[in-house]
């Protein structure tokens, strides 16, 4: 008896032991992220900011420059799950793949967004819900809350022109916001799944409960000049998940917008020099004749 005893207090010991070293590694890797974005920033001349929220927590990075042109980039999923069907416990990116193509924006001022939750500090992690990095993502309380920001910010840095900008799932919700902005704004999406539906059903995943699509704003967005870059490899979003969006657009004389880039995936690689997308985000000229009056 007092054997079994002793190898289940040892077990009990080694199950807690593995425990603690599995939190500490999840949080050493949440630290890793997060400090690797701060440096990044940096260098590139940003400076951080934090948008504090109950469950909505939102970090930002921008880099100001006497400029009469606002590109706000809102970031993509990041690490949205951890698995086919598991959730991430942290949905801050790897790659940051928005924040770099931020970081690449010439002649503007630069607001870059990043997701609810993504770079927050541990406690602020710990109030987050997954399903707002999960099925839940573009849920209309998420878009209301970057609709919002983009209204202050619009106000805080008055511009002649305000351009906003998404990357993957950012430029999901970069579109639902341009939808409902009041003011003149043009949109941008680089590998963004415009119509969600198709991009579902596309992927044979479970639907976005809750979740909106631009598919559902087409009115509103017929008003908006967009410009929307897609990579003729992106298995992530196939250009013909866009097909649907594309084809409404058509009919609202927007067709001029989209641009295919050959030989590029869905991160790989937005931020070559020779990238055709870089030479037009943030371009005065890029948008020259288009902005509504």
């Amino acid at each position: 008896m007092l054997k079994k005893r002793a190898r289940a207090n040892c077990a009990g010991l080694l199950l807690a032991w593995c425990s603690l070293v599995g939190c500490t590694a999840l949080s050493a890797d949440h630290d890793a992220r997060r400090i690797s974005a701060n440096t990044y920033a940096a260098a590139a001349g940003f400076d951080r900011f934090d948008l504090p929220h109950r469950t909505l927590p939102i970090v930002g990075f921008q880099k100001e420059r006497h400029s009469d042109q606002l590109v706000i980039l809102i970031e993509g999923d990041g690490t949205a799950w951890a698995s086919r069907r598991r959730a991430s416990t942290d949905p801050t990116p790897r790659k940051f793949v928005g924040l770099k193509i931020a970081a690449q924006i010439k002649n503007a001022h630069v607001i870059y967004l990043g997701r609810p939750c993504q770079y927050v500090t541990q406690p602020a992690l710990s109030e987050c819900d997954s399903t707002h990095w999960t099925n839940g993502r573009f849920k209309p309380e998420i878009v209301d809350r970057y609709a919002d920001l983009v209204r202050s910010l619009a106000k805080t840095h008055p511009a002649k022109h305000i351009e906003i900008a998404g990357y993957s799932g950012g430029g999901v919700i970069a579109a639902l916001v341009a939808a409902k902005h009041s003011g003149p704004v043009s949109l941008t999406t680089i590998a963004a799944p415009l119509d969600v539906q198709r991009w579902i059903d596309h992927h044979g995943v479970s639907p976005l409960s809750g979740s909106i699509s631009p598919m559902s704003h087409l009115t509103a967005l017929c008003t908006v000049p967009q410009k929307h870059f897609l990579g003729a490899l992106d298995a992530i979003v196939p250009v013909e998940t866009v097909d649907g969006y594309r084809e409404r657009m058509i009919k609202c004389n927007l067709e001029a917008g989209y641009t295919v880039i050959a030989d590029q995936d869905h991160d790989c690689c937005w931020t070559s020099p020779n990238n055709a997308m870089l030479t037009q985000l943030g371009s005065r000229q890029a948008w020259a004749g288009e902005e509504q009056e």
